[in-house]
């Protein structure tokens, strides 16, 4: 994939700039960032934590990924929505947006909010439903 982005995208530059300043494309993206980084959490198979190459074909080759179970991926949701904080949650096939949710007294979740790129784009889902698909969780730290 980056040989293919390279072939219609052309090299990544040495310098850019940012009103007026001379930037490396890092520090071009942690200046558009703003000091906020993301950190995503995967599923994983076998129930280990661990640091690894993420399983998305699509990711980068560099790209690593902390492997947490499914008890682990709701509490990083649950924590990220009390403090404000939207979560991009992903299946094996696709992406969207939780940015709130419904709990119960005890603290459990019932449903989420989400913002989906496919129709009907914002809609309430069952957070069983949501726990079945997870494939990733990635989150601002």
């Amino acid at each position: 994939m980056d040989r293919e982005l390279k072939g219609r995208l052309g090299r990544e530059p040495p310098i850019t700039h940012l009103d007026g300043e001379v930037l490396s494309p890092g520090q071009l993206a942690e200046a558009v960032l703003g000091g906020h980084g993301w950190t995503e959490f995967d599923r994983s198979r076998d129930g280990l934590r661990s640091w690894g190459p993420s399983y998305d074909p699509d990711a980068r080759a560099d790209t690593r990924v902390l492997y947490v179970g499914l008890g682990r991926m709701i509490d990083l949701i649950h924590r990220s929505l009390a403090q404000g904080k939207a979560v991009a949650a992903g299946s094996a096939d696709h992406e969207s947006l939780i940015y709130g949710g419904d709990y119960d007294r005890a603290g459990k979740p019932i449903s989420y909010l989400i913002k989906d790129s496919l129709a009907p784009h914002i809609y309430r889902a069952s957070a069983e439903t949501i726990h079945r698909m997870l494939n990733d969780v990635t989150l601002e730290r």
